[in-house]
C-alpha cells in the first residue's frame, strides 16, 4: 500500500491581494504550505508553515460546512496520487494584517498577485490553484472593476495637462466614481448633475471632491474651462455634454466618453468622442439590469399605490432595442399577451425571429392597457395616438430624461398629481402616466446593479485612458468603444462582473 503524505496549504490574503511563492523545485507560483508532522495537526502545520516561509503571524478563515453546519477551518482536501505515495492536502484560506514579509533561505521569490496581476501569470499556473484564485478575487474580495484598469496607460498621461468633467446622477455610485477619479488622477475635476437625480448626502461628499460648488451652472464650469488650453477629459453618462461644447474654445480639447446614445444626435466633427453604449459590456452587462430595474418598479409601484394589473391585461413596449427587448422576455414572464413596436425594420425583425409578437400598425395601440416605452423620443405615442388609447390605460416612462409620450403636448390636459402618476384627461378618457424620470426609471430606486454600475465606470475609464495614450485622435472621430479597446480587454471586465456571482 502506498504511504501518505499529508500537507497543509494557505491562500493568504491581504486587502485585495494573495500571497504566492515561487516554488524552488517545481519553478511555479503557488500558495504557501508545507508537510503536516506526526505531532501536529493540519491547522498547527498550516501556521507554522507560513510563519517559517514567510514571517507572517495570520488568522485562518474559517467556514462553516453546507450539510453538518459545523464551522472547520479548513476550505477543503485534496488528494493527489504521485505515484509512488498519495499527497493529501487541507487547503486553506487565511488573512494578514500586513504585507511585509520576511523569506526563508528555502524561498527565493514571493509575491503578492492583484487580481489584474494574477491575468499576467494565469496561464503559467495549475489549474486548482488557478480555481481558487478566482474564488477569492472575485467572493471573497470586495468587489472593484477598478483594480481591472491598465496602470501603465495611467502613468502615461498622469503628466499631461488636462481637467476632468464628470456628467451624471447625483448619488453614491457617482460618489465612488469621482473618488477613484481622484486617486488615479492628480487634477481638477469638475460635476455636472442630472437634475432630476440630486442626492443631499452624495452632493455634500462630491462637493468636496469638485471644484465647482453649484452642480448645475454649467455657464461657471464652461468659463472655468475656457481659462486654460488644457485637454479636457469628458466622462459623459447622460449624453448631454455634447451640446455643451460648442462654448468652448478650440473643441478639438475635448475627448468625451459617453454611456448613453443622447449625445449621439448631434455631430461635431471636431471633437473626437466614443461611446460605450453599444459596447459588449452595455448589452451583457447594464442593459439586462436596466430592464429587471423597471419591471421591478413597476411591481412595486402597483403595490404601493394599490393597482391591480391582471395576468389578461394587454402590454405594448414601444421600442425593442438596447433595453426593450430584455424587458419584453421580462414581461412575457408576467402577462398573458406582451407584443413589441418598433419603428426600425431590423430591429422588429430580430424580435420576430425570436418568437416575439410585434405590431406593424402604431394605430392598434387603442387595444393595449398598459405601454411601456423605452424609445428615449418624444415621439412615441404623438397627440393623435392618446386620443384614441382605451380609457384608465397606463403610460409607463421608461426613460430617464423625461422623453416619452409627446408629455409637451399634454400638459394642457392633465388635471392632478397622483404620487408619481399624473393623471391626464383626454376625450373624457383617463390616462395615467407613470412618470417623473427617476432611475430606475419612473420609481424611487437606487438605479441599477451598483457592481453594474462600477464595472461600466471603470470601463469608461479603462477606454478613454487607452484611446488618449494608444491611438492617433483625428478629426472625424466618432467611434465605439469595442473599437478601441481589445477584445481581451472588455471581455476581463464582463467575465469579471458576472463571476463575482458564481459561487464555490
Amino acid at each position: 500500500m502506498k504511504p501518505t503524505r499529508f500537507a497543509a496549504t494557505a491562500y493568504i490574503i491581504f486587502k485585495n491581494k494573495v500571497l504566492l511563492v515561487n516554488h524552488p523545485k517545481i519553478k511555479r507560483w503557488l500558495p504557501v504550505g508545507g508537510k503536516v508532522d506526526p505531532d501536529e495537526t493540519p491547522d498547527q502545520a498550516v501556521l507554522r508553515e507560513i510563519k517559517e516561509e514567510v514571517g507572517l503571524d495570520v488568522k485562518i478563515m474559517a467556514q462553516k460546512e453546507v450539510l453538518s453546519n459545523k464551522v472547520v477551518s479548513y476550505r477543503y482536501a485534496q488528494l493527489e496520487d504521485l505515484g509512488k505515495k498519495f499527497h493529501f492536502d487541507f487547503i486553506y484560506y487565511a488573512k494578514s494584517d500586513t504585507d511585509t514579509i520576511q523569506l526563508d533561505a528555502e524561498i527565493s521569490e514571493a509575491k503578492w498577485f492583484t487580481y489584474t496581476d494574477y491575468l499576467k501569470i494565469k496561464d503559467e499556473l495549475f489549474d486548482d490553484v488557478k480555481k481558487e484564485l478566482e474564488i477569492i478575487y472575485l467572493q471573497e474580495m470586495p468587489y472593484n472593476p477598478y483594480m481591472l484598469i491598465n496602470k501603465k496607460n495611467i502613468d502615461k498621461i498622469k503628466d499631461n495637462d488636462f481637467e476632468i468633467v464628470v456628467v451624471n446622477h447625483c448619488d453614491t455610485k457617482t460618489e465612488r466614481f469621482i473618488q477613484h477619479l481622484k486617486q488615479l488622477f492628480d487634477t481638477k475635476i469638475y460635476f455636472i448633475c442630472k437634475r432630476y437625480s440630486y442626492d443631499e448626502k452624495s452632493a455634500k461628499n462630491i462637493s468636496k471632491m469638485a471644484e465647482n460648488k453649484d452642480f448645475f451652472d454649467t455657464d461657471v464650469i464652461i468659463s472655468e474651462l475656457n481659462r486654460h488650453n488644457k485637454k479636457i477629459l469628458v466622462f459623459d453618462l447622460s449624453g448631454i455634454f455634447y451640446n455643451l461644447s460648442k462654448d468652448i474654445t478650440d473643441s478639438k480639447r475635448i475627448c468625451l466618453i459617453e454611456d448613453t446614445k443622447n449625445g449621439l444626435k448631434e455631430k461635431n466633427d471636431n471633437i473626437p468622442r466614443i461611446s460605450i453604449a453599444t459596447s459588449n459590456l452595455k448589452k451583457l452587462i447594464e442593459n439586462p439590469l436596466v430592464a429587471k430595474g423597471i419591471f421591478d418598479a413597476f411591481i412595486t409601484y402597483s403595490r404601493d399605490y394599490n393597482y391591480e394589473f391582471g395576468l389578461n391585461k394587454r402590454v405594448l413596449i414601444l421600442g425593442t432595442g438596447s433595453i426593450g427587448s430584455y424587458l419584453i422576455n421580462i414581461l412575457e414572464k408576467r402577462f398573458t399577451h406582451v407584443c413589441g413596436y418598433d419603428t426600425d425594420i431590423v430591429t422588429s425583425a430580430k424580435m420576430l425571429l425570436n418568437n416575439h409578437d410585434m405590431i406593424k400598425d402604431i394605430d392598434k395601440v387603442s387595444t393595449y392597457d398598459i405601454i411601456f416605452s423605452t424609445t428615449g423620443t418624444d415621439s412615441a405615442l404623438d397627440l393623435d395616438h392618446l386620443k384614441i388609447l382605451k380609457d384608465n390605460v397606463y403610460l409607463i416612462n421608461c426613460s430617464t430624461n423625461n422623453a416619452e409620450f409627446s408629455q409637451d403636448q399634454i400638459k394642457q390636459y392633465k388635471i392632478k398629481d397622483d404620487g408619481l402618476t399624473e393623471i391626464i384627461t383626454i376625450n373624457n378618457k383617463r390616462i395615467n402616466l407613470l412618470n417623473s424620470g427617476y432611475p430606475i426609471n419612473f420609481y424611487k430606486q437606487t438605479g441599477t446593479d451598483s457592481k453594474a454600475i462600477d464595472t461600466v465606470f471603470a470601463y469608461m475609464i479603462d477606454s478613454l485612458v487607452e484611446w488618449i495614450t494608444n491611438h492617433k485622435q483625428n478629426d472625424n472621430v466618432d467611434l465605439e468603444t469595442d473599437k478601441i479597446m481589445q477584445k481581451e480587454t472588455s471581455e476581463k471586465y464582463i467575465r469579471y462582473f458576472f463571476n463575482s456571482y458564481v459561487r464555490h
